[in-house]
């Protein structure tokens, strides 16, 4: 670093930024899932603003958590803002704190007698919800995007992970749909984690679609980026010649890695451990297709992809006690990434 640390000077990205500054370049910035980890994505934001390149991003898309914090940067949070607003979730301000693991369990044993008149372990999380859409809707309030914005989400009728984006967009190949929607609706979309959390219910075009969280399916948006990309070329409307794509995956991943799995009175609840093996095999399944996403791409001569991993703290993907330690984290973390990339660049 130099010596004003409010910028980035070393010849260490100097490739990064060239890259980053090729005319005839689309730079896309993609977002994966992570719960309250999401905040980590704000790192990546800044280093961008003191690289000096957060204007070359033209596009921003994201999943889940990174579908909110994508929102954010598209619609011109600074980094700053975006730290200011974590702290404020970090004190229960936001949403409130979820009941400890003992309390869980009292609940969902009262849900499996049929003892409570609605599902008492499900409302604590449908609250959180609530509460996460409330905010969002004051924050989003009266902004305008300064990029495009997309996202991805689970269409639970058509069993297809589709794109909602901030402008209208024609059809992809087959199946695959872009649906211009508000911001609330499509990042609410993309959030609703399956179970805990109420599927968002969309109405357009004479029919009500229903979503959940779009991480499911693709935890950072990959392939979509690219078909995107190709269909907009087809179609005479995307100039660039060559596609930069910077993906962001929060290590390890949320489905797999909260503190609720490992609980031991969690543990001795019936069938918990198919459900683990379920979320186990899902999550193998996810990581080999985004795999061969990636694969697909680094295949294009016409396409440059930057997968940075962002390692962070595991534990319970909605605890806010974790965000202090993913906010560190992040600090740390981002900077090596990028210069991991530079280096490989090198060589």
């Amino acid at each position: 670093m130099g010596s004003d640390p409010g910028k980035i000077e070393t010849a260490d990205f100097d490739l990064l930024r060239h890259s980053l500054s090729q005319q005839d370049t689309k730079v896309v910035l993609s977002l994966g899932g992570g719960g309250v980890r999401m905040f980590a994505h704000a790192a990546v934001f800044d280093f961008l603003d003191k690289l000096g390149v957060s204007e070359r991003i033209s596009e921003v898309w994201g999943s889940s958590g990174g579908a909110i914090m994508g929102s954010l940067f598209a619609m011109g949070m600074s980094p700053e803002e975006m730290k200011g607003i974590a702290g404020v979730a970090f004190k229960g301000k936001i949403v409130r704190h979820l009941p400890g693991y003992l309390s869980l369990a009292k609940r969902m044993f009262l849900d499996l007698l049929g003892l409570s008149k609605q599902s008492a372990s499900l409302q604590v999380f449908r609250d959180y919800q609530r509460q996460l859409e409330d905010f969002l809707s004051k924050v989003l309030e009266g902004r305008r995007f300064q990029r495009r914005f997309f996202c991805t989400a689970f269409n639970l009728e058509t069993q297809e992970n589709e794109v909602l984006g901030s402008e209208p967009a024609h059809d992809f190949y087959g199946a695959d749909k872009v649906y211009r929607t508000d911001v609330l609706d499509a990042v609410m979309a993309s959030s609703a984690i399956p179970v805990l959390f109420e599927p968002r219910v969309i109405r357009g075009e004479g029919v009500e679609r229903r979503y959940i969280d779009g991480a499911l399916i693709e935890d950072v948006p990959t392939q979509s980026v690219y078909k995107k990309w190709i269909r907009d070329k087809e179609f005479g409307v995307e100039k660039s010649r060559q596609l930069l794509l910077i993906t962001v995956t929060l290590q390890p991943s949320a489905f797999v890695s909260t503190n609720l799995l490992q609980n031991s009175r969690f543990r001795r609840l019936p069938g918990f451990e198919h459900v683990v093996m379920s979320l186990n095999c899902a999550e193998y399944m996810r990581k080999a297709a985004t795999k061969a996403n990636k694969k697909m791409l680094r295949q294009d001569p016409n396409v440059e992809l930057w997968d940075l991993n962002i390692t962070v703290p595991n534990g319970g993907m909605l605890s806010l006690d974790l965000i202090p330690g993913v906010m560190e984290a992040a600090e740390t973390s981002v900077p090596m990434e990028f210069r991991r990339i530079g280096a490989e660049m090198i060589f």
